[in-house]
């Protein structure tokens, strides 16, 4: 539920604090004025008209006739210069965009002020006073486009250089939201923003509100060596909101789509039901005429979806205990002698395995997988409020609200485990105030609050599974939420799933108070102002593994689902079953840019930004890190100097085992918040915009600049949950080569302290941040067509980087005496050891809306190299040398090429081709429009891994990396061998494979999302529309990464998915 009481006093306390408060994302109308013989006019007086609100701004120009019209309102323009002696100039239409600067230059004609010459040229299309890479996604693109579940974020992809993928985790489950990689930077670091308020869940990156698709006025992708004003990422994505006008405008919608519409899966024997209902409407308009206006939407969405999911599971025969099939030898764990015919008695089997077999189901294809049609129900509702006021044509304040509510069910990858019920609330405000000191200052800030709920309960819930199944050890930690244990098989992944730390409950909070001064004197434009963030993320939930956590790698018998039938795990997790925690964020960011105009042609674009983020507090002190270099788990403390043992439940428990290394943050010489972090976040931007032919149609660019980012915020939360005594995970690793413990008693009865895992990072918190320069040409081909030709680069240096520390060394024997800290399992370090680097050739043609055609088209021919898979969730193989993971970018795509495009076919009254033709011909002839996105592009990479355990007997799941002895390729591949698995080989015993990090490369993509409208005009003020939109629109198979495992006789190679079959859409919408 939103806390309506802290949005009213945010609200009051801006209101009390209006002499230095808000406005929202704007533009800046820019220009020179010169009479008809090219000297420069000073004191002309230009005045920009919004067409929509009838509200104006004036400048005079200065004594080099140039003029700045700052903190303007996004909208469409009216402008004309006027100076006694000359005639007045009128440019009649002129759009402003998102933190555009838009150059509109005038001549003068002597004759009488009250005459005036309407100018037929347009506007500069080209950027020509700013050196930032980026593009604006105008109205007509984002209402007009071909979009499936009609989430704007998808059209992010026609920035040149920019990817999107599915969101995973919270966030990601419950909003649909995509995640965005530009330009080399990773996808959590894309900072997305409404009418300039966050929108940003930190705790894992993902998009915490996303707008109907007609609410959205427009979007900006800022991609490289932005404005000292932005920062906390690679790249910016502001969209803003539609506001009322002196006209009353809106829209009723219904989207509809049906399987009875769609194709099969390339790998599904039916088609899956979908139903799916998108439905709604906005209306704005006048309150008070010139005065105050309103706009607001609903849209709802309800989906019944039929998803295909096509998992390995072992083979009837494998069930059977019958390995014949097998080109190895299958060996008894407990003689290591091979089994006669590769078969394991029956009276071998184990019973608590084969009491959850149950619900791993048998193959049900050819190619011994399960494949079934899941259902995944959605339902969502959201809304947009949103009202401006002209308080004084000085003074202009708005206030919007957004509110999003889902629920949805995500289908296990098995019918009968797995599944994951999910909720979210999601709530966004801002508060927006621009106060016009005089001509040439300008105050502008910003309010805004944000807050996410979400929920997650697994399947199966209620029902002891692993205490039936006869597993001890288990009765005491999963008595509160009783449920499925995880199961991990080498060779076919998790085939029964708990969803690990489920149920989850976890509400996320951003308040943020943004002021911006802009300063206009002769040559320079001076802006300065800071950004302010309070971030809260708690989390209550079920323990990692409460219900535990079973990986049976094939150590003992060779294969991985022998190794289950028999009873014997290589490893497990069981943890304490309840975890509550907390942290809060505050992030201080100042910043000062001056755009210099050096000459009339030159301008320099000079910033600087001085970031400081606080370490996070934990709630309660409620903290632990493991000092490896001590062997000491150092806790911060309550005010009073105590720890906190009272807000976890298995912390007095554990304490006393682990008293003797426990030590304050104060002891060790911390703050009481553990770590130490720099306060050099300096951030310098610098960048040019030349005009070398002194007109508007030939500009060179040209910046650099430094990024600093934000860590994740669940990252920070590993340091409270994942540490003694907090959390307790024990981790029990079985004893090689011949197993002590099976899945009976691999744990004590009851609970017991054994052997906890730990996580760390560096105490002297490095900063990450990125290095991005551009060099570009932008050249004005025709009226409304240009082409932009730029080099973009991105380098990330500090990235964060997990490995395993506490990494025992290849080895014959049990890992665990090998381990610097043998007490403890595998602990994790979080550290910013990780770089990457980006290079690209980006082109990019685009037209204009004109003559009913839009055209924007991209070829990005790229590379990026990193050491670090995304985000940070990296596998590293051998932590001792780190420079092997150094490799194509999980996200590198070598060349892509997206074209969108939107058509009004020229036949019917009014246009080219019919233009006198009767009503009744018109409506059948006339108002038919086209429009697309076509993207093709290079696959992803992937690495090869063995799924069998790895040979140098590290008991880690990331050393499975086999020796590489050819190239592994195949041109004419095909869907059973993708890839060449006898180009790989198991390594020698105790050592570690040759093989590197993404070394092959996937499928690719060659996707065409088309549609087709019929508009309907009744009169002038209601036009109808339906639409028909194809996605994948002629049913390409387009596949997914194959199985990357080499093991013989195994999956590898063989591709078992595969995306979207064509999709379509049909639509009516009545625009009034």
């Amino acid at each position: 539920m939103l806390p309506i009481s802290r949005l009213f006093w945010t609200t009051l306390t801006v209101l009390l604090l209006a002499s230095v408060c808000p406005a929202a994302p704007s533009g800046t109308i820019l220009g020179t004025v010169k009479d008809a013989s090219g000297a420069v006019v000073t004191g002309a007086k230009v005045t920009a008209t919004n067409k929509g609100t009838s509200q104006s701004r004036s400048a005079i120009t200065d004594e080099q006739g140039n003029y700045v019209l700052t903190a303007m309102p996004l909208g469409e323009y009216s402008l004309n210069s006027a100076l006694t002696g000359f005639k007045q100039s009128v440019f009649a239409s002129v759009t402003l965009q998102v933190d555009q600067q838009a150059r509109v230059d005038f001549t003068l004609q002597v004759g009488d002020a009250a005459t005036s010459i309407e100018v037929n040229t347009s506007a500069a299309l080209l950027n020509t006073d700013a050196s930032a890479i980026g593009q604006v996604v105008e109205n007509k693109k984002i209402v007009d486009l071909p979009l499936n579940g009609r989430n704007f974020t998808q059209l992010a992809a026609l920035t040149p250089g920019a990817l999107t993928t599915q969101v995973t985790g919270q966030s990601g489950a419950l909003t649909g939201s995509t995640k965005v990689q530009i330009a080399g930077g990773q996808s959590s670091k894309t900072e997305f923003l409404i009418d300039g308020v966050s929108s940003q869940e930190q705790g894992l990156d993902g998009v915490q509100f996303v707008p109907s698709v007609d609410a959205i006025d427009e979007f900006k992708v800022q991609s490289n060596s932005f404005a000292a004003e932005y920062g906390r990422g690679t790249a910016i994505i502001n969209a803003t909101i539609k506001s009322g006008s002196n006209s009353y405008h809106g829209v009723v919608f219904e989207f509809l789509r049906n399987e009875k519409l769609d194709s099969r899966n390339f790998f599904a024997a039916t088609r899956g039901v979908y139903k799916q209902n998108q439905f709604g409407g906005t209306i704005g308009g006048p309150i008070i005429r010139n005065k105050l206006f309103f706009f607001g939407n609903y849209e709802g969405s309800r989906v019944r979806r039929g998803v295909t999911r096509n998992t390995l599971v072992p083979t009837q025969a494998f069930r059977t205990g019958n390995f014949s099939s097998l080109p190895t030898p299958l060996l008894d764990p407990l003689t290591r002698i091979a089994f006669p015919n590769n078969q394991i008695p029956a009276n071998r089997f184990s019973a608590e395995t084969q009491s959850l077999l149950q619900y791993i189901p048998a193959p049900n294809t050819p190619g011994g997988t399960f494949a079934y049609v899941a259902n995944q129900p959605t339902n969502a509702d959201q809304g947009n409020g949103r009202v401006d006021y002209q308080v004084t044509p000085s003074d202009l304040v708005y206030f919007r609200y957004s509110r999003n509510l889902q629920d949805t069910i995500n289908p296990g990858s098995l019918p009968t485990n797995g599944s994951l019920e999910l909720q979210s609330r999601a709530h966004n405000a801002a508060l927006n105030y621009t106060r016009i000191i005089s001509s040439s200052l300008i105050n502008e800030a910003r309010v805004g609050y944000t807050h996410l709920y979400t929920f997650g309960s697994p399947q199966g819930l209620g029902t002891n599974y692993t205490v039936q199944a006869g597993i001890r050890g288990f009765a005491e930690t999963s008595r509160t939420f009783p449920g499925f244990p995880s199961v991990l098989v080498a060779g076919y992944g998790t085939l029964i799933a708990t969803l690990g730390y489920r149920p989850a409950i976890a509400p996320f909070e951003t308040r943020q108070f943004v002021d911006t001064l802009t300063y206009i004197k002769g040559r320079h434009t001076v802006k300065a102002g800071f950004d302010f963030r309070r971030f809260h993320y708690s989390e209550a939930n079920g323990g990692t593994a409460s219900r535990g956590i079973f990986n049976y790698g094939g150590v003992y018998s060779g294969n991985g689902f022998a190794d289950y039938l028999l009873g014997f795990p290589n490893n497990g997790t069981r943890s304490y079953p309840t975890n509550q925690f907390g942290l809060t964020d505050k992030q201080f960011h100042y910043f000062v840019q001056d755009d210099f105009k050096v000459t009339p042609n030159l301008t320099l674009n000079i910033g600087l930004r001085y970031e400081w983020n606080t370490i996070p507090v934990p709630d309660n002190a409620q903290s632990a890190i493991f000092d490896f270099a001590t062997g000491r788990f150092i806790l911060a403390t309550l005010p009073d100097g105590s720890f906190n043992l009272r807000t976890q439940e298995v912390a007095p428990i554990v304490f006393p085992s682990y008293a003797n290394r426990i030590v304050s943050a104060e002891a060790a010489g911390l703050p009481n918040n553990i770590q130490t972090q720099s306060h050099n976040q300096f951030a310098p931007r610098f960048g040019f915009a030349y005009r070398p032919f002194g007109g508007n149609k030939t500009v060179i660019r040209g910046g650099y600049g430094i990024f600093y980012l934000l860590q994740r915020g669940n990252t920070n939360a590993s340091y409270q949950t994942d540490n003694v005594p907090f959390i307790y995970d024990d981790v029990k690793t079985n004893t090689t080569p011949i197993p002590t413990f099976n899945t009976a008693n691999l744990f004590d009865n009851p609970f017991a302290i054994g052997t906890p895992r730990v996580t760390t990072r560096d105490l002297k918190l490095r900063a990450p941040y990125a290095q991005q320069w551009n060099f570009s040409i932008q050249r004005q081909l025709l009226n409304n067509l240009t082409l932009d030709v730029a080099y973009v680069a991105n380098k990330g240096n500090r990235l964060e980087q997990r490995y395993i520390e506490n990494y025992a060394l290849p080895g014959p024997g049990s890992a665990q005496p090998r381990r610097p800290y043998p007490e403890f399992g595998l602990g994790a370090r979080y550290s910013n050891t990780a770089n990457s680097i980006y290079h690209a050739l980006q082109v990019k043609l685009e037209k204009r809306y004109s003559s009913g055609l839009t055209l924007l088209t991209s070829y990005t021919w790229s590379k990026l190299i990193d050491d670090t898979n995304v985000d940070s969730q990296s596998t590293v193989q051998d932590p001792r040398n780190l420079r092997l993971e150094r490799a194509v970018g999980t996200f590198d795509v070598p060349h892509r090429i997206v074209t969108s495009f939107g058509y009004e076919l020229p036949f019917g009254q009014g246009q080219r081709f019919g233009a006198a033709m009767p009503a009744l011909l018109n409506h059948l002839v006339g108002g038919w429009q086209v429009g697309g996105i076509v993207q093709y592009q290079s696959g992803f990479p992937f690495t090869p891994q063995m799924a069998a355990p790895d040979p140098a007997n590290v008991a880690t799941n990331y050393a499975r990396r086999p020796n590489r002895i050819a190239s592994g390729k195949i041109d004419d591949w095909t869907l059973d061998r993708y890839f060449d698995v006898g180009a790989f080989q198991v390594p020698a015993a105790f050592t570690i494979g040759n093989s590197g990090r993404n070394i092959l490369r996937g499928p690719g993509i060659a996707n065409w999302d088309l549609s087709l409208f019929k508009n309907f005009q009744f009169g002038e003020r209601f036009r109808l529309q339906l639409r028909g939109e194809a996605f994948n629109a002629f049913n390409r198979a387009q596949f997914n990464n194959p199985n990357t495992t080499t093991d013989p006789g195994g999956p590898g190679g063989r591709i078992l998915s595969a995306r979207d079959p064509r999709l379509m859409q049909v639509a009516l919408k009545l625009y009034f």
